[in-house]
């Protein structure tokens, strides 16, 4: 067994969701974007927290961790919103979908997973919390697509009105690094709800 694990806190999507990220990819692959790397579908979460390598001893204690944050929060609605990419489209490195709908309570979520994983040694992210769904990345050594050309294919997205999903649980993922892409795994999850519920998996 691995000494270590790479860990991250996440909201997990319905299927419904990811089937209106598979056609947003599908319609950027369209436009040529050869030097982007997309991501696989079923492997994009909404990031709460991104801890890294950490020691594989030290997991139980992270759940728990999570486990408190997700205490007595209530179940939220999200939904899926625009496209966009970091830094900015003549530089991008990284496109993403945004999200929109309760986002004071998605924020005093993450706030909440953030305090109280810091007691274990893992330092509060320094860059405010930006919520997004990382669809694709530029290939490493590669110029970002010309920005333009980037710019129209994000706005010629044009996807049925996505539904809103109930946030009702979070997830401690487990991810493993293979050659041909990364594959997350559910280590835990917690219910938003007022009854302490915890299912260890």
């Amino acid at each position: 067994m691995s000494a270590t694990a790479r860990v991250f806190v996440a909201v997990h999507l319905p299927a419904s969701q990811r089937a209106v990220l598979e056609s947003a990819i599908a319609s950027l692959r369209g436009h040529g974007l050869d030097r982007v790397r997309w991501v696989r579908v079923e492997g994009i979460h909404l990031t709460l927290k991104f801890l890294g390598d950490i020691p594989a001893s030290q997991v139980e204690a992270v759940a728990q961790a999570t486990r408190s944050a997700a205490k007595d929060v209530a179940p939220f609605q999200l939904q899926l919103a625009s496209l966009g990419v970091f830094p900015n489209p003549k530089r991008a490195r990284v496109i993403w979908c945004g999200v929109s709908g309760q986002m004071e309570q998605l924020i005093s979520l993450q706030e909440r997973t953030e305090q109280a994983i810091v007691p274990l040694g893992y330092p509060r992210e320094r860059r405010p919390y930006s919520p997004h769904l990382t669809l694709g990345r530029v290939r490493e050594g590669e110029k970002p697509p010309d920005g333009a050309m980037l710019q129209r294919a994000m706005d010629a997205w044009a996807p049925r009105r996505a539904e809103p999903w109930l946030v009702d649980e979070v997830c401690l993922m487990r991810t493993t690094l293979l050659p041909g892409g990364s594959i997350h795994d559910v280590q835990a999850t917690a219910k938003l709800s007022a009854d302490d519920s915890w299912h260890q998996r």
